[in-house]
C-alpha cells in the first residue's frame, strides 16, 4: 500500500494530538489534585467554537477573535483546557484573601488550578512541537469555550485552547 501525506495527515495529527492530551493530563499538579478539564474537540464542535468568535468578535469589534476564528478553521483538532474550581486550602493569600475560606465566599480563583493550567499546556505544546505538529495557544478559544458551555460546568471560569494543524506553512504565524 502507497499513500500519499497528504491523504492521512489530518488522520495521523488527530491521533498525535489525542496521544499528547495524556502529556498535559500527567503533568505536575498542585497537592497532586485533577484540577485541570482537558477536551479534546473537532467536527461540529469546533466548528460552534468558530461561530462563536467570529460573532463575539463581530459584536465586540474585535478583530482578533474573526482572525482567530479562521484559524480554528483549519485546524484539525483542537484541546480546549479549564482550571477546575478547586482550593489547596494552604491560605497563601495569592489570590488576595487571606484564606482560602474567604477566597470560596469572594468567589475568587485559586492560584494553584490556573497555574497547573498552564503547566499542562506547557507539557503539551512541547511535545507538539517535538512531534512537528503546528499549534497555538489562544486565549480567544477558552473565552469561546467558557461561554458556549462546552465544560458542562459553570465553575471553571479560566481555559485556553490549542488548535493543531500540520501543513507545509504553520497556518496560525504570519496571520496578519
Amino acid at each position: 500500500m502507497i499513500r500519499d501525506v497528504a491523504h492521512i495527515q489530518d488522520e495521523t495529527a488527530r491521533r498525535q494530538v489525542q496521544a499528547l492530551m495524556n502529556r498535559m493530563l500527567t503533568a505536575p499538579k498542585a497537592k497532586g489534585l485533577d484540577d485541570v478539564r482537558i477536551l479534546y474537540v473537532d467536527g461540529p464542535e469546533k466548528a460552534a467554537l468558530t461561530a462563536f468568535l467570529r460573532r463575539h468578535g463581530e459584536e465586540k469589534g474585535k478583530p482578533g477573535l474573526v482572525r482567530d476564528a479562521a484559524n480554528v478553521d483549519k485546524a484539525v483538532a483542537v484541546v480546549v483546557l479549564g482550571a477546575r474550581p478547586l482550593f489547596m486550602n494552604l491560605d497563601c493569600e495569592m489570590c488576595g484573601a487571606p484564606s482560602c475560606d474567604e477566597a470560596r465566599g469572594r468567589s475568587l480563583n485559586c492560584i494553584y488550578p490556573i497555574a497547573d493550567l498552564g503547566i499542562a499546556i506547557g507539557s503539551g505544546v512541547s511535545l507538539a512541537a517535538e512531534q512537528g505538529l503546528d499549534n497555538r495557544v489562544m486565549y480567544s478559544i477558552g473565552l469561546a469555550a467558557l461561554r458556549t458551555g462546552l465544560f458542562g460546568d459553570a465553575g471553571v471560569r479560566c481555559a485556553l485552547g490549542i488548535p493543531f494543524s500540520v501543513s507545509s506553512k504553520n497556518v496560525f504565524f504570519d496571520r496578519g
